[in-house]
């Protein structure tokens, strides 16, 4: 039981008892199996594949919120019990969602020190060095985040528009941890934008998206 409360514990036998999908997903029995086990990584690897396979199970989100709790990675956490709030018809999910958000740390907990070194803009609208030569921007996503597939398409056409003037790149935030936590990346989609070096330039939503590759591009 280590890491996890017993109401967690208690939570996710109750869904496994009253959730109509939980036995049409391998991946996700496998998941609870391993997870009531106290093998929270492998866990996690099986929450993930019922993700990949369902993406937008709130079942499943709820799970990987838990699991990511329990890991103490905080803002993965957040995102799963946020879209379960927001997204599932349960109206005991969204109980269990919102007493797990609240139980959450303010901040990011093992994400913050990622974030303190990422460097951020003094502002939104600051201009980056006259010479910062062919810059790149990274779209960090995942396979449950709908406003993630919504945005690829406005990536994809800006991409093919500039690419010869800057890189673009499309990232798994769930599958590149590493990468993701290197650049303080909790909530999806984030753009980081970096210069010709690796430094970054920007961390943001998609909202500055289609200025800033203008800017960077150069027009």
């Amino acid at each position: 039981m280590s890491g996890r409360t017993i109401c967690q514990v208690f939570a996710l036998a109750t869904l496994v008892t009253f959730s109509p999908c939980f036995a049409d997903s391998t991946a996700l029995t496998q998941g609870v199996a391993a997870y009531n086990k106290g093998d929270l990584r492998q866990a996690l690897s099986h929450f993930e594949k019922a993700i990949v396979e369902k993406p937008y199970d709130a079942t499943a989100h709820l799970y990987l919120g838990f699991c990511y709790q329990s890991l103490k990675q905080f803002g993965p956490a957040r995102q799963h019990f946020q879209y379960v709030m927001s997204s599932s018809k349960d109206a005991s999910q969204r109980s269990r969602a919102k007493a797990a958000l609240n139980s959450l740390p303010a901040s990011s907990g093992s994400n913050s020190a990622a974030k303190t070194a990422v460097p951020e803009p003094a502002s939104e609208t600051a201009s980056p060095p006259k010479k910062y030569g062919r810059c790149k921007v990274i779209m960090f996503e995942t396979d449950w985040c709908v406003a993630c597939h919504a945005f690829v398409p406005q990536f994809e056409s800006t991409a093919a528009k500039y690419r010869d003037k800057m890189d673009f790149e499309r990232v798994n935030a769930e599958r590149n941890k590493g990468l993701a936590d290197q650049y303080g990346v909790d909530r999806y989609p984030t753009f980081v934008y970096l210069d010709d070096k690796g430094k970054v330039l920007y961390r943001e939503s998609n909202g500055m998206f289609s200025m800033r590759v203008r800017q960077l591009a150069g027009e």
